[in-house]
């Protein structure tokens, strides 16, 4: 079997163009300059390439595409915003976008050509497609019955509206997706079971089904990609015991090497998303079981330094930089202990932490034992200062430079946000995973730097 390279679960969109037409016109509602990318999906490529895509000053826009193909899933970015659409090969389309209130997949409409294949990807992406979206609606998980059977009602949902636009590349793309969705979503189960109960469940038809399901209809890349995007949205689950998650993983299908290799995919992510705090038992037991030295290489190193950042270390250094682009360390702020707020102007779940990080700040007041301050791993300054103009936090805020850049994705093996990092005094580490500020008050805050 193929051994392929595991990867820290981001977002890539895969494209490609070359030949063809396609007229896209329409407007963006609510533009104000925000930088807009689009992008075309291409299987058999890797990496993805901007489309060229200009926007006029009133957000009108007529685009004249190329590319071999037409696109199921192509994607328009403006500022914060994503949009899910279609884009047939030799077709003209108008569209309008809005992005007047906050959201990342949000609405937008197809006016006569595509109308209904457009309704379709927005509300499938929206709802079913996206693996958060799925966990955010699954709502209370019961038993393996009743969850299998709101999968399968949901795909027979959607499957009937795919049918209604008689569109039948459009259909044969999206029934394919909706079992790839199926059977990836049900191995979600016992996971979900245990964020809500604390307990691997124990139930006859959900491990014969986790017995019997050997995903052979997808090739090897596609199964990488699959246990790759399950464990990084896994060891995000609140509270997780990843001793339990290493037992489920170990049981996932008949096929060992895909057990082991999502049992290291769990570990890679679960170390360069919350540090190596919790993870002994964990590690231990992924080595009595992985004995593939192919699967143990990909994450030896990163387990190792990630220790290194374990409590008690010295910080290493991060640089960074003010509005008025003044250069600061961490060094600057001895004296004082430090809560570090890593995130970035598009990230949803770490703007969700501003109001919360401005409640334990004001809370705080001008305590003379600990600092808050937010350091934007943006690459774009202008969209975090744009940001920040809409948000005006009251505690310090800075951006990283370059080479700062490099020691937070590096050192700190910081590849997810948000992320907080908790520094004593004397620069010293006191943890890198510390709870966010939606999870805090200011005096378990001070508990914690004691």
């Amino acid at each position: 079997m193929k051994r392929i390279a595991l990867i820290a679960v981001i977002l890539a969109i895969l494209t490609g163009c070359s030949g063809g037409k396609t007229v896209f016109e329409g407007k963006i509602i609510g533009y104000n300059g925000e930088y807009t990318e689009f992008f075309l999906l291409n299987p058999e490529g890797e990496g993805y390439i901007e489309v060229p895509f200009d926007i006029n000053e009133d957000g009108t826009f007529s685009a004249e595409l190329e590319f071999a193909r037409s696109e199921f899933d192509a994607r328009l970015f403006v500022d914060r915003f994503m949009f899910c659409t279609c884009v047939e090969k030799g077709k003209k389309y108008y569209a309008e976008f809005d992005i007047t209130e906050e959201g990342v997949e949000t609405e937008f409409r197809f006016i006569g050509e595509g109308e209904k294949e457009n309704a379709f990807t927005r509300d499938f992406w929206n709802t079913f497609g996206f693996t958060y979206a799925f966990l955010e609606s699954a709502g209370q998980v019961d038993d393996f019955a009743s969850y299998k059977k709101k999968i399968a009602d949901t795909v027979d949902g959607f499957s009937k509206r795919i049918a209604e636009t008689g569109n039948k590349p459009f259909i044969r793309f999206y029934e394919a997706k909706l079992a790839e969705c199926a059977d990836k979503y049900t191995v979600y189960y016992p996971y979900l079971y245990l964020s809500a109960n604390g307990e691997i469940p124990s139930e006859a038809d959900n491990e014969a089904y986790l017995a019997e399901n050997d995903f052979k209809s997808y090739s090897d890349e596609q199964m990488a990609a699959i246990l790759n995007e399950i464990s990084g949205n896994v060891v995000y689950m609140h509270g997780l015991d990843m001793l339990k998650v290493m037992q489920i993983a170990e049981n996932t299908c008949p096929v060992e090497y895909w057990n082991h290799f999502l049992m290291t995919s769990m570990l890679i992510n679960r170390l360069n998303g919350a540090g190596p705090d919790g993870l002994e038992e964990a590690y231990e037991y992924y080595r009595s079981v992985v004995t593939d030295e192919g699967l143990y290489s990909q994450i030896a190193g990163n387990y190792e330094a990630a220790r290194a950042l374990a409590g008690g270390g010295t910080a290493p250094e991060i640089e960074f930089a003010d509005l008025d682009g003044r250069k600061s360390t961490l060094a600057d702020f001895k004296g004082k202990a430090l809560y570090i707020d890593f995130w970035a102007s598009w990230c949803k779940p770490c703007c969700e932490e501003i109001p919360h990080l401005e409640k334990l700040v004001q809370e705080l007041g001008n305590d003379k034992d600990v600092r808050c301050i937010s350091i934007s791993i943006d690459e774009d300054e202008r969209s975090w200062k744009k940001r920040l103009d809409e948000e005006k936090p009251s505690w310090p805020q800075y951006i990283a430079t370059e080479k700062g850049q490099e020691n937070i994705s590096g050192i700190y093996q910081i590849t997810s946000i948000p992320r907080f990092v908790l520094i004593d005094k004397d620069g010293k580490i006191i943890t890198v995973n510390a709870p966010r500020p939606s999870e805090l008050d200011a005096a378990s805050l001070k508990a914690l730097i004691k």
